[in-house]
């Protein structure tokens, strides 16, 4: 028997909206959103750790720092993390009925991990400009909308960096995914007041 999470995945560049969307569609469909992202925040921030030890959140604080993607070594502390969102939000039945992935896998290597925890079964991309990218994290920064505010990555420099190894390193799931056979919905962002609410639905009308 599987017991992998079903899940569906959303790929997109920074500021593109993924989070504010993961909360709706966790809404809509009941399905959890894990933001990946938060989880690394949080655990930075000492407000929880994920099962993982003070040394092992000190090198999440360090690679928060240095605005690195976690190395491939070091999957297992993702997998301790995943593994203690899931009993943290799994309910009576230990596991949620499914996942909203936001901001895991970042890349290829993480993807073909993670299989052994989750199954893919759709993916969400969510293609934004460049352009648009820098007006909503500006505006993000600013603390309006629906998304993150207040982060310590959002500089016009930390923006180019992670529109950069989104290019090279992230895009590539979506034709990973593709060969493997699952579905990509392409969600346009061309907006700064992007709908996501019609998103979600737009989305889910798809199933």
């Amino acid at each position: 028997m599987d017991s992998r999470v079903p899940a569906l995945l959303l790929v997109g560049p920074t500021g593109s909206g993924k989070s504010p969307l993961g909360r709706i569609l966790e809404r809509l469909s009941g399905w959890v959103h894990l933001d990946f992202g938060e989880l690394l925040r949080a655990i930075a921030a000492g407000e929880e750790s994920y099962g993982l030890s003070g040394e092992e959140c000190d090198f999440v604080r360090g690679l928060l720092r240095e605005n690195a993607l976690f190395p491939d070594d070091a999957f297992s502390l993702v997998g301790t993390v995943l593994e203690s969102f899931l009993a943290k939000r799994g309910g009576p039945a230990g596991r949620p009925p499914g996942l909203v992935l936001n901001g895991l896998p970042r890349h290829l290597s993480q993807a073909v991990s993670l299989s052994a925890y989750v199954d893919v079964r759709r993916v969400a991309f969510l293609n934004a400009s460049p352009e648009i990218v820098r007006e909503r994290v500006a505006r993000r920064r600013r603390g309006e909308g629906a998304d993150h505010a207040g982060r310590a990555d959002d500089s016009m420099a930390d923006v180019r960096r992670k529109l950069a190894i989104f290019e090279e390193r992230t895009r590539p799931l979506l034709e990973y995914y593709a060969e493997q056979g699952v579905p990509i919905a392409e969600l346009l962002i061309d907006s700064v007041e992007a709908d996501e609410e019609r998103l979600a639905e737009q989305l889910l009308e798809q199933d």
